[in-house]
C-alpha cells in the first residue's frame, strides 16, 4: 500500500511537472507569435521613414539645395564692391550688371531648391498615406465580398435543394449562381488590385515586391474645423511654394528691366517687357486657379460631412434592425438565410461610411496643402 502511494505521489508530480512544461511550451509558443505578428506590423510613421531614406528624388534635391548654396556664395564672392542701379549705356556696365543678376538669380535659385526640397519630402508622405488608404480601402471590400459569398453560397445551398424538391425552377438556380459567379470575378480583381497596392508600398520603401507587411494606421473622422473659406483660400495663395516661385520669375524679369544695358547687344527692352508681363499672368492664373480648387475641395468636404452623417444614421437603423433580426431568428421566426443577408447589408453600409472617411482626410491633407495635389498650375 506505501509503495503504491510513493508511485501515485510521483506520478501526481511527474503530471504536474507535464502539465507546467506544455503550459510553458504553449506560452512561449504564443510569446513567439506575438513577436512575429508585431514585427510584421508596418506602420505609416515606419512606411514614410523607410520612404524618405529610399527616395532618389529626395537626396537629388538635397543635393540641389547644396549646389545652388555653392553657386549663389560664389557669385556673392564674384560682386563687386559697389553694386550697380539703373541702366548702363556700355560693355563695362554690361559686366558689372551681368554679375549682379547671376547673383539675384542665384539666391532666387536657392530659395527655390529649398522650398522643392520641403515638397518632394511632403508628397513622399502624402504618397505613402495615399498607398496605405487604398490599401486599406480595398481590405475592406474584399471582407464585404467574403461576407457575399458566404451569404449567396448558403442561398446557392438551400436554392438547390428547392430546385430538387420542384419548389423552385432551375433557371432560378442559374440566375443565383451566375451571380455568385460575378462576385467571385469582382474578388480575383481586388485580389489583384490589392497585389498591385503592395508593390507599389514595397517599390516606395525598398521591401521585395512579394513580401507583405500588415499595415497598421489610425483613421479617424474628424469634421473640418469651421473656417472663413475666403480668408482661408488668401492664406494659402500667400503660402503656396508654387506660386512663390512663380512670383521669382516677376522679380528676376523686373531685375532684367531696372538693370538693362544699352548699346550691349542685349535682347530688346521690350522683349524683357514682354517676358515680365508672361511671368505676371502665369501667377495671376495660377492664383485663379487654386482659388477655384479650394473651393471645390471645400465643397467637396461640406457634402462629404453630409454623406457621413446619413450614412452614420443609416449604420445606427442597420445595426438596431439586425439585433431585433437576430432575436427573430433565435426563435424560429427568420431563416439563416434572412440573416446573412442583412448581415452583407450592414457591412456593406460599414464599408461605405469607412471609404467617406478615407475621402473626407485626404481632401482636408489637400485644402490644408493644396501643394500636395497642384491641380491650379497650367
Amino acid at each position: 500500500m506505501k509503495k503504491f502511494t510513493f508511485k501515485a505521489k510521483n506520478l501526481i508530480v511527474v503530471i504536474i511537472l507535464l502539465a507546467l512544461s506544455i503550459n510553458f511550451s504553449y506560452a512561449q509558443e504564443m510569446h513567439n507569435n506575438i513577436n512575429e505578428i508585431e514585427q510584421r506590423i508596418l506602420t505609416y510613421e515606419e512606411a514614410l521613414e523607410m520612404a524618405l531614406r529610399r527616395s532618389y528624388t529626395a537626396r537629388n534635391a538635397a543635393a540641389d539645395v547644396e549646389r545652388s548654396q555653392e553657386l549663389r556664395d560664389q557669385s556673392a564672392q564674384d560682386l563687386r564692391y559697389s553694386r550697380p542701379e539703373g541702366p548702363g549705356n556700355d560693355i563695362q556696365d554690361l559686366i558689372a550688371r551681368q554679375e549682379l543678376q547671376m547673383y539675384l538669380a542665384r539666391e532666387t535659385s536657392l530659395g527655390m531648391s529649398k522650398r522643392q526640397l520641403e515638397i518632394i519630402n511632403e508628397n513622399i508622405g502624402f504618397e505613402i498615406n495615399s498607398i496605405f488608404n487604398e490599401i486599406i480601402k480595398t481590405e475592406n471590400e474584399l471582407e464585404l465580398l467574403d461576407t457575399q459569398i458566404n451569404t449567396m453560397g448558403k442561398k446557392i445551398q438551400t436554392m438547390n435543394l428547392m430546385v430538387n424538391n420542384g419548389l423552385r425552377s432551375k433557371l432560378d438556380y442559374t440566375t443565383l449562381n451566375n451571380q455568385y459567379q460575378e462576385v467571385l470575378k469582382q474578388q480575383d480583381i481586388l485580389k489583384k488590385a490589392l497585389d498591385n497596392q503592395y508593390i507599389k508600398l514595397n517599390k516606395a520603401i525598398g521591401l521585395d515586391e512579394k513580401e507583405r507587411r500588415l499595415i497598421s494606421k489610425e483613421i479617424n473622422y474628424e469634421p473640418l474645423e469651421e473656417l472663413d473659406i475666403d480668408l482661408h483660400i488668401n492664406r494659402m495663395i500667400a503660402r503656396d511654394p508654387y506660386i512663390w516661385n512663380l512670383e521669382q520669375q516677376i522679380s528676376l524679369s523686373q531685375n532684367r528691366l531696372s538693370l538693362y544695358t544699352y548699346n550691349a547687344n542685349q535682347e530688346p527692352y521690350r522683349a524683357l517687357q514682354i517676358d515680365k508681363t508672361k511671368a505676371e499672368n502665369n501667377v495671376n492664373s495660377a492664383k485663379q486657379n487654386l482659388r477655384e480648387s479650394l473651393r471645390l475641395r471645400y465643397n467637396q468636404i461640406q457634402q462629404l460631412e453630409t454623406q457621413y452623417r446619413i450614412q452614420e444614421l443609416k449604420l445606427k437603423e442597420a445595426n438596431e434592425n439586425f439585433t431585433i433580426l437576430e432575436l427573430r431568428f433565435e426563435l424560429g421566426m427568420i431563416t439563416k438565410n434572412d440573416l446573412l443577408e442583412t448581415e452583407t447589408q450592414l457591412k456593406s453600409l460599414e464599408v461605405a461610411l469607412k471609404n467617406i472617411i478615407i475621402q473626407h482626410e485626404e481632401l482636408k491633407q489637400l485644402i490644408a496643402k493644396p501643394y500636395l495635389a497642384p491641380d491650379y498650375l497650367n
